[in-house]
């Protein structure tokens, strides 16, 4: 098994800029025939905004929404690519079928205009087990980076499978993140891969030769804001060179992740954090009786941070993972 560097304490911080704008959760990011496309969860269904500048965005309605047997409870979180080359296709989505019998599987839809999607079955079936929040991009091969066995006591752990023709998946390549990130997007950079990543600790972005590798610590947004995330992508999922950000962060206060700043980021402080699971534990030896599960004392706020992304709650990828 493969581990991921864990975030660095000491890393730049990653600046942002604030969107106003209501986008979905579970984001996939992508830039083709001009403008930006962003496929996101909302509710159980995937809907679709597009925008010219990724800063003003127009909601375009469900793109993707549940249908019968194997996606009958929901369609997401998902992936696009925009130059898929599927049986015709231009658009290729990689979804997580939520089944109507209880069990997850990654499928697959195809859309010659991005809008339009039709079913084109399991691309991925994991035998029963727990498999979801696909991430796909194309590099020779396709890609397709899966979430599918849960926590242990290392960290959260991801597959890494691949695919020739987008539609038929090796059996993966298992890795850990280390600090328990569940929100992951994975993009190919000029020799290498920049992955963006987020949990209970922060958003950090990481960089490496091989994403079954170890990679490191790149920089890490302000404090210890969660936050649904997504690189900025070309058709393939490649990182996308032109684009004056690096990534989106969606939830309560979307924001654009632009730069990778001069100063370092201020460390999330988890010393006052209330362990959820254990209804007994304060987490803050009697301190202060509102730290919460989704309070975190001493987390540095600042003009670069992304404070009240906690507040939407806590979906994530693959939240129906056991």
């Amino acid at each position: 098994m493969f581990l991921l560097v864990a975030a660095a304490l000491a890393a730049p911080a990653l600046e942002t800029e604030t969107i106003d704008a209501a986008l979905g959760t579970s984001p996939t990011l992508v830039h083709a025939s001009g403008q930006w496309w962003l496929y996101a969860c909302s509710g159980n269904a995937v809907h679709l905004w597009t925008s010219t500048d990724a800063r003003s965005w127009t909601e375009e309605g469900a793109a993707l929404s549940p249908g019968d047997d194997i996606d009958a409870e929901g369609t997401c979180p998902a992936s696009v690519l925009a130059d898929a080359g599927i049986d015709g296709h231009d658009w290729g989505m990689w979804y997580q079928a939520n089944g109507i019998d209880g069990v997850q599987r990654i499928a697959l839809a195809v859309s010659d205009d991005g809008r339009t999607w039709t079913r084109a079955g399991v691309a991925y079936d994991c035998g029963g087990g727990a498999c979801g929040s696909p991430v796909a991009m194309r590099v020779g091969k396709y890609h397709l980076w899966v979430h599918t066995e849960g926590n242990d006591t290392d960290g959260v752990r991801f597959r890494v499978h691949k695919s020739e023709d987008g539609t038929t998946w090796s059996g993966g390549i298992p890795f850990t993140f280390p600090a328990g990130e569940t929100e992951v997007d994975l993009a190919y950079k000029g020799g290498g891969y920049r992955v963006l990543a987020s949990g209970p600790e922060g958003t950090v972005l990481y960089e490496g030769p091989e994403i079954e590798e170890p990679l490191s610590t790149v920089a890490r947004v302000d404090g210890c804001a969660e936050a649904s995330v997504a690189l900025a992508r070309d058709p393939d999922g490649i990182v996308d060179k032109t684009a004056d950000f690096l990534g989106i962060a969606t939830g309560g206060n979307p924001a654009l992740l632009t730069t990778v700043g001069a100063e370092e980021a201020e460390p999330c402080d988890t010393s006052g954090w209330q362990d959820s699971d254990d209804p007994n534990d304060t987490g803050d030896d009697g301190d202060d009786g509102d730290d919460g599960d989704d309070d975190c004392a001493g987390c540095g706020g600042g003009a670069a941070g992304l404070p009240a992304l906690l507040l939407w709650g806590r979906r994530r990828r693959g939240e129906r993972l056991s």
